[in-house]
């Protein structure tokens, strides 16, 4: 082949103009492919050769009469024609790296579960974990490359270090921050008044801390565990006293602590009901049963005193007196052995009720004349013939205490 024919086929076929290879872009300084990286991604590019490209109706030949990467056709002959220099063919090579962007570095967030943020590869699965390696969670960077993630679980208070990792290169980013949930004591609110002596102290912490609750003196009145939302709660069980209060809640993770002043103005409880006693008959000992040996004791002013016998039965009923003190006279026979001897007096005090109880040695009713000393035996109001001891049908019975 002639070099004048090569030179007219060459000029023929427009090797210095731009051509069209199946829809590619050729430039008589090569031919550049790529795609944009999205406007969010950390993306770096790269121009990477990945093969030749020639004019329509020629093909690329890496060697030919000597001469190295040449485009080519057979014209009608059969003979080989040389048309010009095969151009090289670019690709753009886009390598993404895997960043953070919230919360920034240094940085310190009030919440244990912050919302993190960053940019990778589109469509990559990215995995956040702790400084121990413990895996949080994972989320998937969208169309633009940016991702998301709050983590379930509360982070720990104080200096923390995450790391993002996506999964289409291992390429990982890392954020260190700092975590300060700080603790709240919101109610009894500060200023407030309140008519409890007991209230409920409420507030918020860092999930999972003991909350410690002491009053101005620093005397600790109870304990707390914020849950998993951050907020604790601690009803007193110490009464505080009427007038100004400070209160200091303490969280455990960190110390940090918060106080609230405020004024108690409870109303003051009325004063306890004095208990009912019994003074006499003392137990063990013996009564005559014979509506001349009244109950004695002390009580509330102005409360009813019913005294009982074993059985539950009221034998005699009256009011303890504005000193305090009460007596009750059952009649004659009220008590019977048959109805033991424990005996049990009740006070009401305005639906406060107490009780005590005696046991005594009663004495059976008389069914006969009584024997005065001397031996002179009185019936119906008749003196009758000395009797002496055998005119007393009278007999105890000793009863022991239930």
């Amino acid at each position: 082949m002639s070099q004048t024919r090569s030179k007219n086929v060459a000029q023929r076929h427009g090797m210095k103009t731009l051509l069209s290879v199946g829809g590619i872009t050729l430039a008589a300084g090569g031919l550049a492919l790529g795609v944009a990286a999205p406007a969010n991604a950390t993306a770096t590019t790269t121009q990477v050769q990945t093969g030749w490209a020639c004019p329509s109706g020629g093909f690329y030949q890496s060697s030919i009469y000597g001469l190295s990467d040449k485009c080519v056709y057979i014209d009608g002959q059969g003979y080989w024609v040389i048309i010009g220099p095969a151009s090289p063919v670019y690709s753009t090579v886009t390598t993404y790296t895997a960043s953070f962007d919230s919360p920034g570095t240094g940085s310190t967030v009030t919440t244990a579960t912050p919302k993190l943020t960053g940019t990778a590869k589109p469509g990559d699965t990215i995995t956040i974990k702790d400084s121990s390696g413990k895996t949080l969670g994972t989320t998937v960077a969208d169309g633009n490359g940016n991702w998301s993630f709050t983590p379930s679980s509360p982070l720990p208070n104080g200096s923390t270090t995450l790391t993002a990792t996506q999964s289409s290169d291992g390429n990982t980013a890392s954020r260190t921050f700092t975590v300060a949930v700080p603790v709240t004591l919101a109610s009894p609110a500060a200023g407030s008044t309140i008519t409890t002596a007991t209230p409920t102290v409420t507030g918020t912490a860092h999930p999972g801390d003991t909350v410690t609750v002491k009053n101005g003196a620093g005397q600790t009145l109870g304990t707390a565990t914020a849950n998993s939302s951050g907020n604790w709660s601690l009803t007193l069980a110490t009464p505080l006293p009427n007038g100004s209060n400070t209160l200091t809640a303490t969280q455990s993770s960190n110390g940090g602590t918060a106080s609230s002043t405020f004024t108690v103005n409870a109303p003051t409880p009325p004063p306890a009901s004095a208990p009912v006693t019994i003074t006499s008959p003392t137990t063990g000992s013996a009564y005559p049963n014979d509506g001349k040996s009244p109950f004695t004791g002390t009580g509330q002013p102005g409360a009813t005193i019913t005294v009982k016998d074993a059985s539950g039965n009221p034998v005699c009923t009256t009011t303890v007196d504005g000193t305090g003190t009460w007596s009750c006279q059952p009649d004659s026979g009220a008590l019977t052995p048959a109805d033991g001897s424990k005996i049990t007096v009740q006070q009401d005090d305005k639906g406060t009720i107490t009780t005590a109880t005696v046991v005594l040695d009663v004495a059976e009713p008389l069914d006969g004349p009584i024997v005065e000393p001397g031996g002179l035996a009185l019936a119906g109001g008749v003196l009758l013939a000395a009797a002496g001891a055998e005119g007393v049908r009278r007999r105890r019975r000793h009863i022991t205490q239930a």
